[in-house]
């Protein structure tokens, strides 16, 4: 099993100003996870997939999940408050990839 050594954060929590119940489940918090070189493959290949599938789709970043690392139902992140959606993505930023962030486009 491969890990990182610890010193750097690879998982950071924003609390939600605005919580949500989705399918009877509070969300009062989202983690914002990094990606490993074999998670960001994976989603190259789905980007690709999608493209071909329908090039108006939209995929997920898998970067948004709950305490126990299942990802965001997509009702949710789109439901949040825009406030909420915001703190959010800023996080995220940080998080990404650097092939993935703005300045790099």
């Amino acid at each position: 099993m491969t890990d990182f050594l610890p010193g750097r954060e690879r998982v950071k929590r924003v609390d939600l100003e605005w919580p949500l119940v989705h399918e009877g489940r509070e969300y009062r918090e989202i983690f914002v996870k990094r990606l490993n070189a074999g998670e960001v493959a994976e989603l190259m290949r789905e980007i690709d997939a999608m493209r071909e599938a329908d090039p108006q789709g939209r995929v997920r970043w898998p970067i948004f999940v709950d305490a126990d690392g299942a990802l965001i139902p997509d009702a949710v992140m789109d439901g949040m408050d825009d406030d909420d959606k915001l703190a959010i993505d800023a996080v995220a930023t940080d998080f990404l990839p650097r092939r993935f962030r703005p300045e790099a486009a």
